[in-house]
Parts: C-alpha cells; structure tokens; sequence
C-alpha cells in the first residue's frame, strides 16, 4: 500500500543488529523468509489466473528463454558494458534465443516477444513518476522513426501487448518505480508487463548497478530452473551474491534489495538442459 510497495521488506532486521558486524552478516529477513509482492489483491488473483491458464494450454510458446541487451553508441550516456555477456550465460542455460547489441531493437522485440516463455530485458529503462506512461526502455540509441520503432519503448504501447510469457526479468533501472496510486500500487514499467498478461515480473525499484545483475540474474534463473519458486530463487541468489568474497564490496542493501518480485510466484517447468542440445543429441544418435 502506498509507499510500502518502495519498500524491500527483506532488509528490515529480525532482531538487533550485532556491533561492529559487516553489511552482509545482518540478521536480515531475507535469510529466513521468501518475500514477493503485489500490486493489489484483485491483480495479484488475475495473474494467479494467468498463471493457471498458461498451465493447462494445450500449447505453449514455441520457445523457453528470449534475452534482449541492446548496445549504445559510445558518446551516449547509456552505455552498459555487462549486459550482453549475462544474457548470453543465461541462453546458454536455458536455451533459446538472445538478441545481443544492434540485434536487440524495439522492432525485434515487438514481432518476437510472442513466441517465449521467460523474458529478459537488461537495458536502461526510464522512470516517469508524473506520467507512467510515458515510463520507457531504451532499445539502444533512438532510432530514425520517431513515431513506431525508434528503440525507445514506452509504457502505453507495453500495456497493449498480449504476451505469453510466464516471467519476465527486467534488468532495468527504476523499472518498478512510478507513480504511487492509493490502492492499486505503483504505475511502473513492471505493471505495463502485467496489463500485457504476464503472471509475474522481476524488477528493479532503484538504480540497478551493473556489476550487480549478473551474478543475481544469472543464479536466479538457475534456482528456476532447479524448480524453485520464483521468489525462493531470488531469494537464494541473493544470499549467495551476499555470501561471495568477490562481492564483499556490494553487500550494502543498495546493491542487491532492490530486485524484487511481484505477481505469481509458482515454479515454472524449465528444462534442466537447453532444448538445441537435447536436440543436438538425439541427432548424434540417429547417425550412429
């Protein structure tokens, strides 16, 4: 409600914290508890709903994983140089599909995003607390076509997509921030993607640092694929993002607690091999 859904409840303390202790040694919740959220309850049990359908479709997408990191030129303000390898690891993993720099354009993204399961969308994404719906990513340096495709995706055209996707991860910063409405939750880019029919999203309430999403996305959709719920899989990616020596540096909430989840959180059923191998498999041994 309100100003809560801007607050990630997994930082609050179970009890005192111990004197002279680190960051990453803090009786946080989020070491005993899985925490998700919702915008509302009449949302949250539409997406339930969403998720149920998807279930029992006698059909699903034709594809597991569809990853979009889109490159900027150098004299923009954008650039972002880890995005493209975390989306590579993560179709490596899953199999799938992955748009990497000038691949990854609005274009693309509208006439694909139809045919795959999970989502991935690791690029800037602009928050507008006035007028949500003109919240936007950033598919690379602004296009030639100022009205359709110009890589710059705003809210309202999201909100009437009809996507089939069970979980889209939005590696994004500010891409669940908004505008605040009494009783309905926060306007954000990440609610355009549960107006579009999407069950459950992950999301960035603050500024995502890069050096952050990897190492959390990359373990989150490992734990999925696992068959972890989504808001246990983020859980268990954050704490070991915390346990890590090589992220000492980052253990101040500011670096991991913003990534959140909101929606339906049941497992999905991901292959535990990429379907091209599986598929290079059976090849092999029809030749022999």
């Amino acid at each position: 409600d309100d100003v809560l859904m801007l607050v990630p409840f997994e930082v609050l303390l179970s009890r005192p914290a111990l004197k002279g202790s680190v960051w990453r040694d803090q009786p946080w919740l989020l070491v005993n508890y899985n925490m998700a959220y919702a915008y509302s309850a009449t949302l949250l049990s539409f997406q339930n709903g969403i998720s149920e359908e998807h279930a029992s479709a006698p059909s699903k997408p034709a594809h597991i994983f569809g990853g979009f990191a889109p490159s900027y030129s150098e004299s923009s303000a954008y650039k972002l140089q880890n995005t493209r390898p975390m989306v590579k690891n993560i179709c490596n993993l899953l199999g799938g599909k992955a748009w990497l720099g000038a691949e990854s354009d609005e274009a693309r993204f509208k006439n694909s995003a139809l045919n795959y399961r999970t989502l991935l969308l690791a690029m800037h994404g602009i928050s507008d607390s006035e007028h949500p719906e003109l919240s936007h990513f950033r598919f690379g340096d602004p296009g030639p076509d100022s009205l359709i495709n110009n890589n710059i995706l705003y809210a309202s055209e999201l909100q009437i997509m009809r996507l089939q996707a069970d979980l889209v991860v939005l590696s994004a910063c500010h891409s669940g921030s908004g505008k605040l409405e009494q009783g309905e939750g926060v306007y954000s880019l990440a609610r355009a993607f549960a107006a579009a029919g999407v069950p459950a999203t992950v999301m960035s309430l603050w500024l995502l640092h890069e050096n952050t999403a990897p190492p959390l996305v990359e373990a989150f959709f490992k734990y999925l694929q696992q068959g972890k719920s989504k808001d246990e899989a983020l859980r268990m990616a954050k704490l070991d993002f915390l346990k890590s020596d090589e992220n000492f540096e980052m253990t101040h909430p500011f670096f991991w607690a913003g990534l959140t989840a909101v929606g339906d959180m049941r497992a999905l059923d991901l292959p535990a091999k990429p379907v091209f191998e599986m598929s290079w498999w059976w090849v092999l041994v029809a030749l022999a």
